[in-house]
């Protein structure tokens, strides 16, 4: 009966220590496949403040706080047009806790291709 249990945790354990590529469902990508998506059009949205993105940010991204994304019942950008919900979106942010959060919310609004690039700092590496 011990053999089991042990056997039984070792099971949980190698499930609980999946692959690091998904957080709770979205997809963490790498710089290069940034790159790519961007060239396909994708859409890259830096989730941190105003004011941090202001002080450095990814070409070619847009601002948009996690905080009106976490609040909100759809990404509306600039006020000026809502963003197709099958339009490929790249989060990131300073550490990557709030990409996250952004990644993981788009998801339940129902955007379908939502990547997680994770940390700004990615992009230097």
């Amino acid at each position: 009966m011990k053999k089991f249990f042990v056997l039984l945790f070792c099971c949980f354990l190698i499930v609980g220590c999946g692959s690091d590529e998904s957080k709770e469902g979205v997809t963490m990508i790498s710089k290069e496949q940034v790159i790519e998506y961007m060239d396909d059009g994708a859409i890259l949205i830096d989730v941190r403040s105003e004011a941090e993105f202001n002080s450095g940010n990814i070409e070619g991204s847009i601002n948009i706080d996690v905080n009106d994304i976490l609040s909100s019942n759809g990404l509306i950008y600039n006020g000026l047009k809502k963003i197709d919900t099958n339009s490929v979106i790249i989060v990131y942010c300073r550490s990557g806790n709030r990409s996250s959060q952004a990644a993981n919310k788009l998801l339940e609004l129902g955007y379908t291709k939502v990547y997680d690039f994770g940390s700004i700092d990615n992009w230097s590496k």
